[in-house]
C-alpha cells in the first residue's frame, strides 16, 4: 500500500486592507511613471504668479472721461522715481499711483464744481445789488438771471456787470467769492477726501520706505551671501539701495 505523501500549506499572507493596498501599489509605481510626473510647482510660488498676472491684467482705475494715456505717463514718472524691484514693491507703486490719481481727480472736480456754480452765484449777486430798497426779490430776478446768462458769451453784457460791481467798489473777485459762499458745503466734503487721500497715499509711501529699510535689517542681521543675491535687484556692492529718485540714488551701509 503506498505512503500516503504530506502536502506542506503554504501560510496564508494576511489580508490587508484596500487603502493600505492603494498605497503599497503607487508606492511601487515604476521610476520611469515618477518620471513621467510634471514637477510640483510650491504653492507660494503659485499663488504669487497668480497675483503677479491679476495685477497685471487689471483695469485702470479710471473714469469714462479720463484719459489713460496721461494714467500711463503719471504711472511711468513714479516708476522711473521709486524703481520697484519684485512683486511686493510694484504692489506699492500701483497703490501710490492709484492714490496719486484719486487726488488729481479731486482737484479737477473741486475746480470743475466751482466754474459749474458761476452762473448762480453771479446771478445772486446781481440780485443782490440791483435790487432797490423798496423792491422785492423777485421784481429783479429775471433781470438778473438774463445777465448773468448773457455773462458767459456776451461782451457787452460782461461790461455792463462790470460797471455795475465797480458801482459798489467791486470786481470780478466778488462773483468768485459768491462762488465760494454758495459752494461751502461741497468745499468742505472735497477737503475731506483730499486730505484722506493724500494721507494714504503718505502712508503707502512710507510703508514702501519701511519695507526696503526692513530688507536691509534682514539682510544685515542674517550676513547670508545668499540672501543678499536673492535681493540683488537692491544691492550694489553689498548695500541696500535707499528709497529714492533714480537719478540721485544714494547707498545705505
Amino acid at each position: 500500500m503506498p505512503k500516503p505523501t504530506r502536502t506542506l500549506l503554504k501560510p496564508r499572507s494576511p489580508v490587508l486592507p484596500v487603502s493600505q493596498l492603494s498605497m503599497l501599489r503607487s508606492s511601487k509605481a515604476p521610476a520611469s511613471r515618477l518620471r513621467r510626473q510634471p514637477s510640483q510647482v510650491p504653492q507660494s510660488q503659485t499663488s504669487q504668479s497668480q497675483a503677479l498676472h491679476s495685477h497685471k491684467s487689471s483695469p485702470l482705475p479710471m473714469l469714462l472721461t479720463e484719459s489713460r494715456q496721461e494714467y500711463k505717463r503719471m504711472r511711468r514718472a513714479l516708476r522711473q522715481d521709486i524703481d520697484p524691484h519684485g512683486a511686493i514693491e510694484r504692489s506699492y507703486v500701483a497703490d501710490i499711483a492709484h492714490l496719486e490719481w484719486e487726488i488729481k481727480r479731486l482737484r479737477r472736480a473741486e475746480v470743475a464744481m466751482l466754474n459749474t456754480a458761476f452762473r448762480a452765484a453771479l446771478e445772486k449777486l446781481l440780485t443782490q445789488l440791483m435790487r432797490r430798497p423798496d423792491e422785492e426779490e423777485w421784481e429783479v430776478d429775471d433781470k438778473a438771471a438774463a445777465l448773468a446768462f448773457d455773462w458767459f458769451g456776451n461782451a457787452e453784457t460782461k461790461k455792463r456787470v462790470t460797471a455795475l460791481l465797480a458801482g459798489y467798489g467791486l470786481d470780478t473777485t466778488a462773483i468768485e467769492a459768491k462762488v465760494l459762499q454758495v459752494c461751502g458745503t461741497q468745499l468742505v466734503a472735497f477737503e475731506q477726501l483730499l486730505t484722506s487721500a493724500e494721507a494714504r497715499r503718505t502712508k503707502a509711501v512710507r510703508a514702501l520706505a519701511e519695507y526696503r529699510a526692513m530688507l536691509k535689517r534682514h539682510l544685515a542681521n542674517t550676513g547670508a551671501a545668499e540672501n543678499q543675491r536673492a535681493a540683488g535687484d537692491h544691492t550694489a556692492n553689498g548695500k541696500i539701495l535707499a528709497l529714492g529718485f533714480r537719478g540721485k540714488k544714494t547707498s545705505v551701509a
